[in-house]
């Protein structure tokens, strides 16, 4: 097995870049209060955002907007490479995101030559720049991708995404419609007319977690979000239940 690849973290985001040969990589279900942008170059992937499910292929670009519960799962006999970038808009001061509709998910980038020049680009000035010289390019590459993005004449979904069991997917919109008044899964349940134990048992064959730990990480994450505007602890905790 072989493997190379470069990570480092400035202010206000991150970049990974992996290179893997047949070697398992596991990613859990989570969420997180930044943008992601996934951007894959080989491998046979399948990848989850709250109740939709993409099959991916080379060149797919995913979008993760802050607070979107997503995992990826990653076929460990076939090669795999991809770029990651976790990024704050507002602590980088990119403005432009809102040009492209928060509908969509994934976008194929098979016969879009500059996109996968921008991340080349990436890896380009990884080597030749750091600190705030090397922060100062990424934001305006990030900008020129989501400008790429919204000038396409098909601005849509470019993947129609698999569904996950029915029960699941209600119990999610619940979840979020309700994330801090909602006392215990136990009302979840009875909304929904099923059992609590049946509500587990769908929770961890689709989403690999529990119904319990997916509304406290959504909880948390609103907490964490209010606390960086400045908001009391103690208005946070009361808001976020």
């Amino acid at each position: 097995m072989s493997e190379n690849h470069y990570k480092y973290q400035l202010s206000g985001i991150l970049v990974d870049h992996r290179r893997f040969d047949g070697k398992r990589v596991v990613n859990y279900m989570h969420s997180h209060n930044t943008y992601e942008l996934l951007y894959f170059l080989t491998g046979d992937f399948v990848h989850g955002i709250e109740d939709r499910r993409y099959k991916l292929s080379k060149h797919d670009l995913v979008i993760v907007r802050p607070n979107d519960y997503h995992y990826i799962q990653i076929n460990p006999t076939t090669p795999y490479e991809r770029y990651d970038i976790l990024f704050d808009p507002g602590e980088l001061g990119i403005d432009n995101i809102h040009l492209l509709s928060e509908h969509i998910d994934v976008v194929r980038c098979q016969n879009q030559p500059m996109i996968t020049d921008l991340f080349r680009k990436i890896d380009y000035y990884s080597q030749h720049l750091e600190g705030e010289d090397l922060r100062n390019v990424l934001v305006l590459l990030i900008k020129e991708l989501f400008y790429l993005l919204s000038i396409r004449e098909d601005v849509k979904n470019d993947l129609h995404p698999e569904g996950i069991h029915p029960i699941v997917s209600k119990a999610l919109a619940e979840i979020n419609h309700n994330l801090c008044s909602i006392k215990s899964i136990d009302e979840v349940a009875d909304k929904l007319f099923v059992s609590k134990g049946y509500l587990f048992r769908m929770f961890k064959r689709e989403l690999q977690t529990t119904p319990h730990k997916y509304m406290v990480e959504k909880r948390l994450n609103m907490a964490q979000a209010l606390l960086l505007q400045g908001r009391s602890p103690t208005c946070v905790c009361q808001e976020c239940g």
